[in-house]
């Protein structure tokens, strides 16, 4: 196990005394405590006490992250046992050949994370959420509308077509490894009639362009805001383009109405929820958005949730070491 600093948080009654103590040494602590009227806001809003324990717990371990300088220091205080141990070590323990062979084309560059992606998505069902103390699920039901913002390999966007028998999938993924991959998976899933690729990063507007590192992983991609300084810098071969949408004018142009919309778009969720904000508003699509990119996630995401509309449910979920930390919503009256 690694070593804390010593402090202890019992309740969220002492989360202000905490960012206070640590404020000087963490930037991340001095952000949550200028900002802590939104961290009593989204402790309030969000739906039952395993999303409140949770949230309390991911507050402290950011802070703690920072100061160690340990990526799973966050896990390791939010109560789950995995701390500490390698992605290959990890990666050993899951490997199943069922879901091996269920989504077998895989960008080169990934090979190595190959298991730990099908378990979340397959075995855990990371963009799935029970609250027992509600009685609520939140996950695609048969003949549901989907989106599926990120769409990688199409792993999800199957799990959503095979596993939760949704009647469309339209997945937005604008990697070109990711999409010929993508492509060879539904192809080998027979899922050509349900699952839609639409090549386009989902953002808050429609039409931009993006600018992108060819080399970068395809896991995510950074955009690149300035691609005149980088093609000085590493030349024009070595910059990737795409163009953005929105789910707003996806939903227009394709006459939809989506039933449920996941997200891990590397930190774009609060822009693509803008761009989507009609829908959201209107229609009320339950919501999986990924919030793990940035340290303010856990207050952005939900707040903007909220803004757009008043009448969801919020919930906050981490399966497990590995897994990524998501927000979900729904509007259940």
């Amino acid at each position: 196990m690694v070593e804390l600093p010593e402090y202890s948080l019992t309740g969220f009654q002492e989360i202000k005394s905490f960012l206070i103590h640590f404020a000087k040494k963490s930037p991340i602590a001095e952000i949550f405590l200028n900002r802590f009227n939104e961290i009593e806001y989204v402790y309030s809003i969000l739906s039952d006490f395993d999303s409140k324990a949770l949230y309390l717990r991911l507050v402290m371990a950011n802070v703690f992250a920072e100061l160690t300088k340990n990526p799973y220091i966050s896990y390791q205080i939010a109560g789950y046992n995995y701390a500490g141990e390698s992605k290959e070590s990890f990666n050993t323990k899951i490997k199943h050949p069922d879901i091996q062979d269920f989504i077998p084309y895989y960008p080169t560059k990934d090979q190595g994370d190959r298991a730990k992606s099908l378990y979340d998505t397959f075995i855990v069902e990371q963009y799935s959420y029970h609250s027992a103390e509600n009685n609520v699920t939140i996950r695609p039901q048969p003949g549901d509308i989907c989106i599926d913002g990120g769409g990688y390999i199409a792993d999800t966007a199957i799990w959503m077509a095979e596993i939760c028998h949704a009647s469309k999938v339209y997945e937005f993924e604008f990697i070109k490894e990711n999409v010929i991959c993508s492509l060879k998976n539904i192809k080998h899933r027979a899922c050509e009639n349900t699952i839609k690729i639409i090549e386009a990063a989902l953002s808050d507007k429609h039409g931009e362009m993006l600018y992108l590192d060819k080399d970068f992983s395809t896991w995510g991609a950074e955009i690149i805001r300035d691609p005149s300084s980088f093609i000085r810098k590493y030349g024009k071969d070595k910059l990737n383009s795409c163009s953005t949408t929105t789910i707003d004018y996806v939903c227009k142009e394709l006459n939809i109405i989506p039933n449920f919309i996941k997200m891990d778009i590397e930190g774009a969720e609060v822009m693509a929820l803008e761009g989507g904000k009609s829908i959201i508003k209107n229609h009320s699509p339950k919501l999986a958005l990924s919030a793990y990119h940035k340290k303010t996630d856990l207050l952005d995401i939900p707040i903007k949730i909220k803004e757009i509309n008043s009448k969801y449910d919020i919930y906050l979920n981490c399966q497990n070491i590995f897994s990524e930390l998501d927000f979900f919503a729904i509007v259940t009256k």
